[in-house]
């Protein structure tokens, strides 16, 4: 479990440290309390409530995953600029991103496309990998590290992913108890094409 918790880490560090943008999507809440001359605040501190807004459904795209090392480990890493950033109102929202692995392939042997929610593990020939995301207001990164830090994944291995982002708003996550692991109950759900 410690090694699994570590792993998570290095990745989710691994797509912070590669990232191509800054991210700064801190909310500032104290602008707007009042302080009499004691100091005291008037009111309490609350995040401003995001105006309504739709939920996002990106498209397919494949990443070319770079090698990088951190320390001891080794992983790969892969970043896609979003065509219309994030604004604030989607901080607080579910993000989800879905793999499609294309048939056919070491990665999937069957007919049709095989669908899987990061984060998440797979076997390859350099051993089990932890694939995991960051979503930003203007990047998808992507991180795929080995559970054996000695061993660096092959790049190769991956090329036949597509990546998948959804933002979906609180709203809709909180009214619809579906499995939003399964791609298929997402999209339906979405009423987007699959």
């Amino acid at each position: 479990m410690k090694k699994l918790i570590t792993l998570s880490a290095l990745t989710f560090t691994l797509c912070f440290l590669f990232s191509c943008t800054k991210d700064s999507q801190s909310l500032n809440t104290t602008s707007g309390i009042n302080q009499n001359s004691s100091g005291n605040q008037d009111g309490p501190r609350m995040s401003p409530t995001p105006a309504p807004h739709p939920d996002i459904v990106g498209d397919w795209v494949s990443l070319k995953l770079q090698q990088v090392t951190n320390g001891a480990y080794n992983g790969l890493h892969g970043s896609y600029i979003l065509n219309n950033p994030l604004t604030s109102d989607y901080n607080t929202d579910v993000k989800l991103v879905f793999i499609r692995i294309a048939p056919f392939t070491s990665l999937n042997p069957s007919s049709d496309y095989a669908y899987r929610v990061m984060p998440t593990d797979m076997v390859v020939t350099t051993g089990k990998v932890h694939l995991a995301f960051y979503l930003g207001s203007t990047t998808l990164d992507v991180g795929i590290i080995s559970y054996d830090p000695s061993k660096m994944p092959n790049a190769d291995e991956f090329t036949s992913l597509e990546y998948r982002y959804f933002v979906v708003t609180r709203d809709t996550y909180l009214n619809n108890p579906i499995d939003w692991t399964d791609y298929n109950a997402v999209v339906t759900v979405l009423n987007t094409a699959p």
